[in-house]
């Protein structure tokens, strides 16, 4: 399971986790929480307008990988 916040506003979304899932968010600040078996991992990131970012989620870690802007 996968709980997505957004800072600011009373603001929760909840994404269960199969294979993949995809998910549009407006920009700025969010805290995340992932479950993955029994362990849960934290954190943070901000989304500014028009940026892609990708978040990966493995068994000992999430990882981001963030698109650049275009100019």
């Amino acid at each position: 399971m996968f709980l997505l916040a957004k800072m600011l506003l009373p603001c929760l979304r909840e994404y269960p986790l199969i294979a993949s899932a995809q998910a549009k968010v407006h920009d700025g600040e969010y805290t995340y929480v992932a479950w993955v078996g029994d362990r849960q991992f934290t954190g943070s990131f901000s989304l500014f307008k028009d940026q892609d970012m990708v978040l990966n989620i493995f068994k000992d870690r999430i990882g981001i990988i963030w698109k650049l802007l275009e100019l």
